[in-house]
């Protein structure tokens, strides 16, 4: 197994990310490959975990500069079913956090409280639960992109609850 950051997208890199989608959020639609070069043309790192030449890990980085300074928000952890609780999910978030740029302030992440695994690595790794309560206002999108009643946010909740152990990665 191996961690790198992304930083061009094939074919065969965009058929592997998608593969990983529906295990993240089965809600989601497969991403384009246009998608992928805005992403990673953008300042979010994205990172993979490969097994033969295949990606079985992701996860991205995104810089939030703050006052004080720099945040990055990791997102989309997911490590392919077949290879979960074997350490690509602790490799994959070390590695990301050890390449981050800068003085950083703080690395912070989202987690569903009954994703109890993936929340068992978070602490192991020094993740500490906040006392920031995370608010969202929604907007309007186009139904297509996101499902048919448009309520992506609604449904992250229901595919959290259903789906708890899409992200988990291994028992520390």
């Amino acid at each position: 197994m191996s961690i790198a950051r992304l930083a061009a997208s094939s074919a065969e890199t965009l058929e592997q990310i998608n593969a990983l989608v529906p295990q993240l959020k089965p809600s989601w639609k497969p991403i384009t490959a246009a998608e992928l070069d805005e992403l990673l043309a953008s300042p979010t790192r994205v990172y993979v975990a490969t097994h033969d030449d295949v990606i079985i890990g992701l996860t991205l980085l995104v810089p939030h500069r703050h006052l004080p300074g720099l945040r990055f928000h990791v997102e989309d952890v997911v490590v392919d079913a077949a290879h979960r609780r074997t350490g690509v999910g602790r490799a994959l978030l070390t590695t990301a956090m050890a390449d981050a740029p800068g003085e950083i302030l703080s690395f912070d992440l989202r987690s569903h409280r009954t994703r109890t695994a993936a929340r068992g690595l978070y602490d192991a790794l020094g993740f500490e639960p906040s006392d920031t309560t995370v608010f969202r206002r929604t907007v309007e999108i186009d139904p297509s992109v996101v499902g048919a009643d448009g309520s992506e946010d609604d449904q992250d909740d229901q595919d959290d609850q259903d789906d708890q152990d899409d992200t988990d990665h291994e028992q520390p």
